[in-house]
C-alpha cells in the first residue's frame, strides 16, 4: 500500500506589510514550514522601528520580492515624501539596504502567478477583495480596479497592501491577499480587532493546484507596543 499525498502541498510561501514590526516578522519566521520560494510583496517599512533588521532578514531570505508603496520612502524625494509620521520617526537604513529596496521591482512572476504590491499598472488602484470591503477601504486607499484583462497569462495574482486576507477565484483568476505581517487587519469590515485578527498572517500556496491556506501566527502585539513609540 503506498502512502496518499496530502491534499495540500505549499510550495510557496506569501509574506508583506512588514512595516518594520521585526518582532511580528520573526513569528512568521517560526511558523513558516520549508518551500521551495519566499515570496515578499513589498512594504518592508514604514510604521515599526526596525526598518532594517526586516529588511536585511528579507535580503537573505527572500526567493522574490516586489517593491510597496512605503518601501519607495527609503529613496525617493524626501521633501515630497515626508507626509507620514513614520518618515519622521523611522530609523535611518543602511546604504546597502536602501539600494536593495530601490532594486526591487514594481511586478514579478512565480510559477505562473503574477506578483504585485497593490496593482501591476496603476498604483492608485487596488485590486478587489471578498466581501467587498473595498468599498469602505476606497476612500483611504483609492479605488477599485478589476484587473482581469492583465492576468491573461497568468493563473491569478498575488498583492498586499490592503492588509485585507482575501482568497478567492474571479473569472478563473485566482487572486490572493494573505493580510499584513507588521499590521493585520479583520478580514470583514466592521469585525471588531481581538487577538485573533491581530495576529500576523501569510499564506501557503501550492502553484501547481492553485489550492492556498491563509494563517495566523502567535505575536502578542500589546507586549511589543514599545517597539512602534519613540
Amino acid at each position: 500500500m503506498t502512502d496518499k499525498k496530502p491534499d495540500f502541498q505549499p510550495n510557496t510561501a506569501i509574506i508583506s506589510d512588514i512595516h518594520a514590526n521585526y518582532k511580528a516578522l520573526k513569528a512568521v519566521e517560526r511558523d513558516l514550514p520549508d518551500v521551495d520560494n519566499l515570496v515578499f510583496v513589498g512594504d518592508a517599512i514604514g510604521g515599526g522601528l526596525q526598518p532594517g533588521k526586516c529588511v536585511k532578514w528579507l535580503r537573505e531570505h527572500a526567493d522574490i520580492a516586489v517593491v510597496g508603496n512605503h518601501d519607495k520612502r527609503a529613496f525617493e524625494d524626501k521633501e515630497k515624501k515626508l507626509s507620514h509620521i513614520s518618515d519622521y520617526l523611522q530609523p535611518k537604513l543602511e546604504e546597502d539596504d536602501v539600494e536593495w529596496l530601490r532594486g526591487l521591482p514594481k511586478n514579478e512572476e512565480v510559477n505562473g502567478y503574477l506578483v504585485t504590491h497593490s496593482h501591476p499598472e496603476n498604483s492608485k488602484a487596488i485590486i478587489p477583495s471578498e466581501n467587498n470591503v473595498n468599498r469602505v477601504f476606497r476612500k483611504f486607499l483609492s479605488y477599485e480596479e478589476n484587473i482581469n484583462h492583465l492576468l491573461e497569462d497568468y493563473k491569478g495574482v498575488i498583492y498586499g497592501h490592503t492588509h485585507i486576507p482575501t482568497d478567492l477565484y474571479k473569472e478563473d483568476k485566482h487572486y490572493l491577499n494573505h493580510g499584513a505581517v507588521g499590521v493585520p487587519r479583520p478580514s470583514q469590515i466592521g469585525l471588531k480587532p481581538s487577538v485573533v485578527t491581530l495576529k500576523p498572517s501569510y499564506a501557503l500556496l501550492d502553484t501547481e493546484s492553485q489550492k492556498s491556506r491563509i494563517c495566523r501566527t502567535e505575536y502578542k502585539i500589546v507586549d511589543d507596543i514599545k517597539n512602534w513609540m519613540p
